[in-house]
């Protein structure tokens, strides 16, 4: 309301800080998700390599060589 900010007439930051703290929380949920997916994904690349044995055969080797090859894909400088 104007009223708590009678100097500039209008609330700078109208809302509800409740929807915030929703969203933190879906963040937060959304982050630990992919973290998951990440370690699994890099578990499964690595296990490609000679020695490991998460994931064997041929399969394992190509996602392995794939994934290694799609990381050095050059990133763009902000």
């Amino acid at each position: 309301m104007s009223d708590d900010y009678p100097t500039i007439g209008f609330d700078p930051a109208p809302g509800r800080l409740s929807s915030i703290d929703d969203l933190a929380e879906k963040l937060s949920r959304t982050a630990g998700g992919l973290k998951k997916a990440h370690d699994v994904l890099t578990e499964i690349g690595r296990s490609g390599a000679p020695g490991r044995t998460a994931w064997e055969g041929e399969a394992a080797t190509a996602f392995a060589r794939e994934g290694r090859r799609a990381a050095q894909v050059p990133r763009r400088q902000p």
